[in-house]
């Protein structure tokens, strides 16, 4: 086995039991530069609207309204493209 791939498989076992723990958004940066940026940008959107909902300021309204139909299709689509 080749050196890279030695270093590629230390960081894989590395990384798979702590990746459920990272936050979305740091997930969806490790992404930027190896997709299209935007189904990664819509994601960010549906993201920030979650955290919205689930951290509602009132004083500060949300950037964007995003649907469950619609965050469905975003989220959707970006697994595709990463496929």
């Amino acid at each position: 086995m080749a050196h890279g791939a030695n270093v590629a498989a230390n960081v894989c076992a590395k990384v798979e039991p702590e990746i459920e723990r990272w936050r979305a958004s740091d997930l969806l940066d490790l992404l930027k530069g190896t997709a299209d940026e935007d189904p990664i940008m819509r994601a960010e959107q549906v993201k920030q609207y979650r955290d919205w909902v689930a951290h509602r300021n009132p004083a500060k309204p949300p950037s964007a309204r995003v649907d469950a139909k619609t965050a469905f299709t975003v989220l959707e689509s970006l697994l595709a493209a990463l496929a």
